[in-house]
């Protein structure tokens, strides 16, 4: 490769694997679905002008049962189980775990698209692939439950991202892709929310030395709710 294409290719890998690291350090403060309504809330604020001014958000609201399971299955899920794995294990090794997607974008074409199935050496690499996921768990993993656990939830959400390439391609190739875009993002934000904003608030009553750290979560939620309204208000619009 050129040496722009290594400078963008260092880059992209550099915003690709910095969340994981940043869910490390706000996990311990904040909860799970709080961090995953943020992450998607702010993403959906960020796509919605660009959207909009495309016009790419009227073709799809029709498929609006597949945008949703899409944005369970992209977003809304796997965000939540990263970040409640994070809490027991290293961000690093959840980075390495979310990257086995691949390996089972490739497992599920065998049942679900017969023309990607790997054969030959294919097959080979994606068995190959699945045992250094073993490997990786057992020099990383201890014995401990909690561990275990972490690490089989971010496989899981690994799972679902591959899923979620195989319904896109399936349902939404024709499809705008910001508009797409826009709609993950926007549903998850949506399912979190409610959750993620009652969730301090609880945690504060039933821990009063979090009081004033779990108000000011719920302040900053709530803060996030708002333009989330605004975007169901301009779609309405439409």
């Amino acid at each position: 490769m050129s040496r722009r294409a290594w400078i963008v290719f260092a880059g992209v890998s550099a915003l690709w694997g910095a969340p994981y690291l940043l869910i490390k350090i706000a996990v311990h403060d904040l909860s799970p679905t709080v961090i995953a309504c943020s992450r998607t809330a702010i993403g959906a604020i960020a796509l919605l002008p660009l959207a909009q001014r495309s016009g790419a958000v009227r073709p799809i609201r029709d498929r609006w049962r597949w945008l949703l399971l899409l944005a369970a299955v992209e977003m809304a899920v796997p965000f939540t189980l990263i970040t409640a794995g994070e809490r027991h294990i290293a961000s690093s090794l959840a980075g390495i775990l979310v990257s086995a997607a691949p390996l089972f974008v490739a497992l599920f074409a065998i049942r679900v698209a017969p023309a990607e199935r790997p054969r030959g050496v294919a097959v080979f690499g994606l068995v190959a692939g699945f045992a250094g996921v073993v490997v990786l768990l057992g020099a990383h993993v201890s014995g401990n439950g909690s561990e275990f656990l972490s690490a089989g939830a971010v496989l899981l959400a690994a799972a679902l991202y591959a899923a979620a390439g195989h319904v896109l391609r399936a349902r939404f190739a024709d499809a705008p892709p910001i508009g797409v875009m826009l709609w993950w993002p926007f549903s998850s934000a949506f399912v979190h929310s409610a959750h993620a904003f009652f969730d301090p608030i609880s945690r504060a009553f039933s821990s009063p030395e979090m009081w004033t750290h779990d108000l000011i979560a719920a302040t900053h939620e709530a803060a996030l709710l708002l333009p989330i309204v605004l975007v169901v208000w301009l779609l309405r619009r439409r």
